[in-house]
C-alpha cells in the first residue's frame, strides 16, 4: 500500500530537469551538514552561556553576602536592615531575601525562592530563578539567611535567539547552496545539452532527409542526396 505513494513520487522527481534535481542534491547535503554544524555549535554555546550565568549568579550572592549586614530590631514588629536592601544595586529582575534562621522572612522579596532549611543544596532552580542560599551574620551574635536569585528567562531567551539564528543560518545557507547548484549544473549541462540538440537534428535529418540533386561529374547522371541543415 505504501510503495504506490513512493512510486508516483519518485515518477515526479524523474520528471523534474536534471538541473533541479542536482540543484535540489547539492541543498540537502548542504542543509544536513549545516544543521549539524548549528546542532554542534548550539549545544557547545548553550552550555557555555548557563555556565556563565550561573557564575554571574553565584559571584553576585557572594558579593552581596560580604557587605556585613547590620540588622537592628529584630524582635520588633518592623526591624531594620544596615544598608538598605534598595541600596545595593541588584541587576534587573534580581530578587533578594533575607530570613531569620528558621525561615522566616525578614525583609527583601516576597518572591518564594524555597526554604533555605530544608534545602540542602545551596545553589538550585526554584520557581523560575537561580537561587543561591548563603548562610550570614548580622552582627551582634545573630545570623540568618540570604536568598539571592536571577531569573533563568533571561538566559533561556538568549538561548532560544541563538537557536533560532543558527536555524535561520542554515536555512539561508541552504537556500544559496540550490542557487550555486543550479548554476553550476546549468553550465555545466549546457555543452551536453547542444550536443544532445544536435545529435537530434542529425537524426531526424538523416531518417527523413532533405533531398537536393547534383550532377555527377562527366556522366550527367542525377544523384539525389540528403543535406544537413545549414549545408549546401
Amino acid at each position: 500500500m505504501s510503495s504506490a505513494p513512493d512510486g508516483r513520487l519518485t515518477r515526479h522527481l524523474h520528471r523534474l530537469p536534471i538541473r533541479l534535481r542536482l540543484a535540489a542534491s547539492v541543498a540537502a547535503v548542504a542543509f544536513v551538514i549545516l544543521v549539524a554544524f548549528a546542532v554542534i555549535i548550539g549545544q557547545v554555546s548553550a552550555h557555555r552561556i548557563r555556565s556563565n550565568f550561573n557564575a554571574e549568579v553565584q559571584a553576585n550572592a557572594e558579593a552581596l553576602a560580604n557587605h556585613q549586614l547590620q540588622l537592628r530590631g529584630l524582635d520588633t514588629v518592623n526591624p531594620t536592615i544596615n544598608p538598605p536592601l534598595s541600596e545595593l544595586g541588584l541587576p534587573a529582575g534580581a530578587a533578594l531575601r533575607i530570613l531569620s534562621m528558621d525561615g522566616a522572612l525578614i525583609a527583601g522579596s516576597n518572591v518564594n525562592l524555597g526554604d533555605p532549611v530544608t534545602n540542602e543544596a545551596p545553589v538550585l532552580d526554584f520557581n523560575g530563578y537561580r537561587v543561591v542560599n548563603t548562610q550570614i551574620s548580622f552582627g551582634f551574635g545573630r545570623s540568618g539567611w540570604e536568598q539571592y536569585a536571577q531569573p533563568l528567562s533571561s538566559v533561556r531567551s538568549e538561548i532560544g535567539w541563538l537557536e533560532l539564528m543558527l536555524l535561520l543560518g542554515a536555512l539561508i545557507g541552504t537556500v544559496l547552496a540550490f542557487g550555486a547548484g543550479s548554476l553550476v549544473a546549468r553550465r555545466s549541462i549546457a555543452p551536453v545539452a547542444e550536443l544532445t540538440a544536435w545529435a537530434g537534428a542529425l537524426t531526424l535529418t538523416l531518417t527523413v532527409g532533405i533531398p537536393t540533386t547534383s550532377v555527377f561529374p562527366g556522366s550527367g547522371a542525377v544523384v539525389y542526396s540528403a543535406s544537413l541543415p545549414g549545408t549546401s
